[in-house]
């Protein structure tokens, strides 16, 4: 979730430098095995093939909305499963 907030924050200033970075990101989706999911992935995360208005509305979503939600509900659930099990002392 991390790399993912990164990743989506990075593209977010549209510049040349980020511009290049989507390229990256949505060749390495698509290469990404099996072909057919990779090429999907790609698509849904990139509007078109280089990026387009479109996609940098994907990134801010993802990374304003989504994956904050993801992050807090990780955490939450962690703390629960601290809480549960007790805080495992040395021995």
């Amino acid at each position: 979730v991390t790399l993912a907030l990164g990743y989506s924050g990075y593209i977010l200033p549209w510049s040349q430098l980020s511009y290049w970075a989507g390229t990256i990101g949505n060749e390495m989706a698509a290469s990404s095995p099996p072909a057919i999911f990779g090429r999907v992935v790609a698509a849904m995360m990139f509007a078109e093939e280089y990026g387009s208005q479109q996609t940098l509305t994907r990134m801010y979503v993802l990374h304003v909305v989504l994956l904050p939600v993801i992050a807090v509900a990780l955490i939450g659930l962690h703390i629960t499963l601290v809480w549960i099990q007790g805080i495992a002392e040395p021995h």
